[in-house]
């Protein structure tokens, strides 16, 4: 419908940006960047466009273009918190983690209620290493969004692996790493390979080895050797410990 649209009006730039979306959402996304491109050169001034292109190469890992776009769409309308949110995780995988923190602050600034913002940015704390302030964004997002998984998942992880000892708590982390498979329907291999560190924290390491094979056996191919360094850990009676 997009496309026929754009035959009977070939600058309607609105249906270069909806139909960009569609491609997107079928997983197209070469196809969506041209749209949105197309969408661009007609209206310079759509900053949605220029966000959702953004969204678009962040999907392909250009982490670079996906920054400058977001840029653009937060100078012509600083008003779009989500924009912020996106590039604050596109500034994480570049590994700038300090002008992530910021973003993510803005977005707060927004929309203080905004659960994701918080975990964003307590993964954040965590990989500058600032336990105190992660475990205080994860504790708030929780607050604010009870379902939040990641949230759960990421506190649990902390708990459970911290490489300081005065951040670990393996009873805190099982109870929290049991949250985030609950929420998963225990069908998510990330949350119950923090279960299963939780649970070498705590010396259980039968349990620990059960649930590491439950989360081998559900990865995806990419990270099934990941899963396998962790399974024959916790089968030599060894936790793991971040930066290790």
């Amino acid at each position: 419908d997009f496309g026929e649209a754009i035959r009977l009006n070939p600058k309607d730039a609105v249906a270069y940006s909806n139909r960009g979306l569609a491609w997107k959402n079928k997983g197209d996304v070469d196809k969506a960047i041209t749209d949105f491109g197309e969408a661009i050169r007609l209206n310079p001034e759509d900053a949605t466009a220029y966000a959702n292109r953004g969204n678009a190469r962040s999907r392909k890992r250009e982490y670079k273009e996906a920054i400058a776009d977001y840029n653009e769409a937060i100078r012509l309308n600083p008003n779009l918190a989500e924009v912020y949110q996106s590039r604050g995780i596109a500034w994480m995988y570049q590994d700038d983690k300090t002008k992530a923190i910021a973003d993510f602050n803005e977005v707060i600034r927004r929309i203080p209620t905004y659960s994701g913002a918080y975990t964003n940015r307590a993964l954040a704390w965590s990989f500058k290493g600032d336990k105190e302030r992660a475990i205080a964004d994860y504790t708030e997002a929780i607050r604010l969004d009870p379902k939040v998984v990641y949230a759960h998942n990421g506190l649990a992880w902390l708990w459970a692996t911290s490489a300081d000892g005065e951040f670990r708590d393996g009873t805190k982390a099982v109870a929290s790493a049991t949250q985030a498979c609950e929420l998963t329907m225990w069908k998510d291999w990330n949350s119950l390979s923090t279960l299963a560190a939780a649970f070498a924290e705590t010396g259980d390491f039968k349990s620990a080895v059960k649930w590491a094979e439950k989360s081998l056996e559900l990865a995806p191919e990419s990270r099934k050797k990941t899963a396998r360094l962790y399974l024959d850990l916790y089968e030599s009676g060894k936790s793991f410990r971040e930066g290790k």
